[in-house]
């Protein structure tokens, strides 16, 4: 759990509002999926899964099982957001953020000290190495800010691209890696 002030209901994940503005990278749009592009974002984390070598061990409905958390109550409280990036109409990456509990009771006044997650991360293979990966995770610490998080945490595979694209944008070089938002 988070913390334990009292805390306003969040909107439901179909209705999360896009963020100060969208972000633009070269004709990409980068911004919170629409309902109608969940199952876009669900099918994308499974190929980030596969690109990593470990679809063995993901279970077979992992895009079902996703699509099916993203409009859950549970991800409604964790403020999940899916986020995309999107040319031509077309969705070509994606990404998601939530507040993250902890593998722990956390003991930090929310105040001080409030952890996001990102999970995720996932970039179409014709669009790669085009800043897209960075800027949604650029655009999911804007989210985390807006949710009153002042930290952000992903796990990043070791000897895959993005830990150094994470390690470039200042997250600190560990298994699992952190950014103080500032």
């Amino acid at each position: 759990m988070i913390g334990t002030e009292a805390a306003t209901a969040p909107a439901p994940a179909s209705t999360i509002a896009p963020t100060k503005r969208e972000n633009r990278l070269d004709g990409i749009t980068f911004r919170p999926a629409t309902e109608a592009e969940w199952p876009t974002v669900s099918a994308n984390f499974y190929s980030m899964w596969q690109d990593m070598g470990l679809s063995s061990m993901i279970v077979e409905d992992c895009a079902t099982q996703t699509l099916k958390f993203l409009g859950s109550d549970r991800a409604t409280e964790l403020k999940v957001c899916p986020i995309v990036a999107v040319a031509d109409d077309k969705v070509v990456g994606s990404g998601l953020c939530q507040l993250f509990e902890g593998y722990y009771p956390l003991i930090y006044k929310t105040s001080e000290y409030r952890e996001g997650w990102i999970w995720g991360v996932y970039v179409s293979p014709e669009y790669r190495k085009r800043g897209i990966a960075e800027q949604i995770v650029k655009t999911c610490n804007e989210r985390l800010k807006e949710i009153g998080c002042t930290h952000s945490l992903l796990h990043a595979a070791p000897g895959k691209p993005g830990r150094r694209v994470y390690s470039r944008m200042g997250y600190t070089d560990y298994e699992l890696m952190e950014l103080h938002l500032e």
